[in-house]
């Protein structure tokens, strides 16, 4: 049973130990360029500028966010990426994006990490599902699924503006999907 094992045997009964070799290596940058190319770059957004770190996972290493949950929910790779607005370095934005492999698990870890006081969000057959959760203190969080996709903004600040940025965000990864997926 998993519940037997400690917190670190947990995560290695998940993952995929062992090298990967030259191929998988090639495979995975590819996949991680990929994914790279759906989020927004600077300046695409007006005024929103990435932080230097781009913060790429895969499933053969812990997810930094939510690792059990989205191992036993079937992730491939995730990246999450802070941007920062240009000169206020108090307001920022974090976009965590997940390919769950298909859109059965991307339906599931939807459902798994919902706290049930989120406010669905009708994104005009932009996805799946979406839904705005506005309960948390100083931030919003917004979460949405396409296809085998799951994206989470968190957006500083509880002002109609940082909600207002955040959807604009989860309109351009959206879309995004829709051009990767379409070719």
């Amino acid at each position: 049973m998993i519940s037997t094992y400690p917190g670190t045997k947990v995560e290695r009964f998940f993952l995929k130990d062992g090298p990967v070799g030259f191929l998988g290596q090639i495979f995975i940058k590819l996949q991680n360029r990929k994914l790279l190319s759906l989020l927004p770059e600077n300046y695409e957004i007006n005024g929103w500028l990435k932080e230097n770190t781009t913060k790429l996972e895969n499933n053969n290493q812990q997810f930094s966010r939510y690792p059990l949950e989205l191992l036993t929910c079937g992730a491939a790779q995730g990246i999450i990426q802070k941007y920062i607005k240009d000169g206020q370095n108090s307001v920022f934005l974090e976009v965590a994006l997940y390919n769950m492999r298909n859109s059965t698990n991307a339906a599931r870890i939807y459902r798994k990490l919902s706290i049930r006081t989120e406010k669905t969000w009708d994104m005009n057959a932009d996805a799946t599902e979406a839904r705005v959760d506005d309960s948390r203190l100083f931030t919003y969080l917004l979460d949405l699924r396409k296809y085998s996709y799951f994206i989470r903004i968190t957006a500083s600040g509880k002002d109609l503006n940082s909600l207002q940025n955040a959807k604009r965000f989860a309109h351009t990864v959206s879309s995004r999907i829709e051009k990767l997926l379409a070719r």
